[in-house]
C-alpha cells in the first residue's frame, strides 16, 4: 500500500491538530512503525496521531484498508489491518466483520485471524464485543480458535 497512491487517488492530506498542514511525514512514520510490527499496537504510533486531527487521520487509514481489500488483500501488508483498525474511523468495524466473514468462507482463514486480531486492537466496546461473539458463534474454526486462545486468554 503505497502513501502517495492513497494520498491522491483516495485522499488529500492529514494536517497536525494546530490546523497546520504537512503532516505527510508524520502519517509515514504511522505506517511504517505498523509495518515493523504488524499485529501490535505501535506506542510510537499513538503519540504521532495525537499530533494530527483524528477525524483527517481516520479518512486516511480508511482510505488505505479500502486500496488493500481493492488490491487483493495481499499478506505481506496485512500490517494496514492494524493501522486502520486503531487509526479509522468507527464505521471500519463493520467493514472488518464484513470482510472477516467474506475472507474465511473463502478460504482466506489466515488473514481473516489477522483481521480479528486488529479489531481487538481498536479497543472500542463495538470492536471488543464483535471479537468476544466471533469466540462463540463463528464457524470458521481458525479465526474461532485464534480468538479463543490468542486475545480472549
Amino acid at each position: 500500500v503505497e502513501f502517495e497512491r492513497i494520498k491522491t487517488e483516495f485522499y488529500n492530506e492529514v494536517v497536525y491538530a494546530d490546523n497546520g498542514p504537512g503532516a505527510d511525514e508524520y502519517v509515514k512514520a504511522i505506517m511504517l512503525s505498523y509495518a515493523d510490527d504488524p499485529g501490535m499496537r505501535s506506542s510510537l504510533a499513538d503519540i504521532l496521531a495525537d499530533e494530527l486531527v483524528t477525524e483527517e487521520l481516520a479518512k486516511f487509514a480508511d482510505a488505505a484498508y479500502g486500496a488493500w481489500v481493492a488490491a487483493g488483500a495481499i499478506a505481506k501488508n496485512k500490517w494496514v489491518l492494524s493501522f486502520a483498525a486503531i487509526h479509522g474511523s468507527q464505521s471500519i468495524i463493520d467493514d472488518y466483520v464484513y470482510a472477516i466473514k467474506d475472507w474465511a468462507d473463502n478460504m482466506r482463514g489466515a488473514i481473516a485471524a489477522d483481521a480479528v486480531r486488529a479489531l481487538a486492537l481498536n479497543g472500542s466496546s463495538k470492536a471488543l464485543m464483535i471479537v468476544d461473539n466471533m469466540s462463540r458463534k463463528f464457524k470458521n474454526k481458525q479465526v474461532k480458535n485464534l480468538v479463543i486462545k490468542k486475545i480472549l486468554y
